[in-house]
């Protein structure tokens, strides 16, 4: 198991200072909605071709997904989907591979898309590459954002369902964050769960969960 996050290999790996600095404000200092177009400079013309027009194009993807700009997000994963395969297979360029199908995966679950092949093989590919790295961390937080997108799936997935995957997932959890993020959605889940049905039991469950 890898002792580090794939943001952080990414991160690493990444050659320019300014685009460093942009992905750690985006992604660890949660100042997503900040650099309004400075990582359209690092794309690459007309398409990219260096590991740092790739981490640029998909932190552009997951800044307008969060933005609620879908359309420009689905044009962006439209195009990089095309040209992931030139991305290396070494240690980097797998890693980078991993983040940008789970992105990608996330985001088109969130624009309503998770019944389409592109969701269904980018959120595939994303475990497979999680798991050859040993990015457990990463396979964790894929899967408990996998639940969140189920969540707005009602004729998919039912709340009963979501609360017994949830509890199966802490087995796995690696950290206290982990724990503590699914002790939330199974509260949420169990909440939700008790207005549908005004089953006592979800709502101590619900309750039990908070503390």
């Amino acid at each position: 198991m890898s002792d580090k996050t794939a943001f952080e290999i990414i991160y690493q790996n990444t050659q320019s200072d300014d685009l460093k600095k942009i992905i750690y404000n985006h992604f660890i200092e949660d100042k997503w909605s900040d650099h309004t177009g400075d990582l359209t400079r690092f794309f690459g013309q007309p398409l990219p071709n260096t590991y740092d027009n790739y981490v640029a194009y998909i932190f552009q993807i997951r800044r307008n997904s969060l933005l609620y700009e879908y359309k420009r997000s689905n044009d962006l994963i439209n195009e990089l989907l095309n040209e992931l395969s030139k991305i290396e297979d070494g240690i980097p360029g797998l890693t980078l591979k991993g983040f940008i199908y789970q992105t990608i995966a996330i985001t088109l679950g969130y624009m309503g898309k998770m019944k389409g092949l592109r969701f269904k093989e980018s959120y595939s590919n994303a475990i497979s590459h999680y798991e050859r790295l040993g990015l457990m961390h990463d396979l964790n937080r894929l899967r408990i954002e996998y639940l969140d997108v189920r969540y707005y799936y009602p004729d998919d997935y039912d709340l009963l369902e979501l609360i017994q995957d949830a509890k199966a997932f802490q087995k796995d959890a690696a950290t206290e964050i982990e724990q503590s993020d699914l002790n939330f959605r199974i509260s949420v889940f169990n909440l939700m769960e008790y207005f549908r049905s005004k089953n006592q039991k979800n709502l101590m469950n619900a309750e039990e969960n908070f503390q």
